[in-house]
């Protein structure tokens, strides 16, 4: 679902974005699997495991406007607006944070 947009396929910088996060997302999972070998608490293994996935959930490159086509393509078809409104929404958002 993350990677549904055609231009994560079609166009290539998106797909080689796309393949060299997932290539890496999987090595650090494989690398996750294998240091819990070493762990008998299973609490602990799922814990390894539940981080890892949120870490790699994060630095997705669909959650960063430079890197997510969809984005791209928002900002084309609004001239910006779409991009103006994200920041305004990001500066009141830190307003009500402090």
């Amino acid at each position: 679902k993350r990677f549904s947009h055609e231009a994560w396929s079609s166009q290539p910088i998106f797909h080689f974005i796309k393949e060299y996060y997932l290539i890496n997302a999987q090595f650090i999972k494989n690398m996750v699997k294998e240091a819990s070998k070493f762990v008998e608490d299973k609490k602990i293994k799922h814990q390894m495991n539940f981080m890892t996935q949120q870490w790699l959930d994060a630095i997705s490159p669909s959650n960063f406007p430079l890197t997510n086509p969809e984005v791209h393509q928002l900002a084309i078809e609004t001239n910006g607006k779409s991009l103006w409104n994200g920041l305004q929404q990001f500066f009141e958002d830190l307003e009500h944070d402090t």
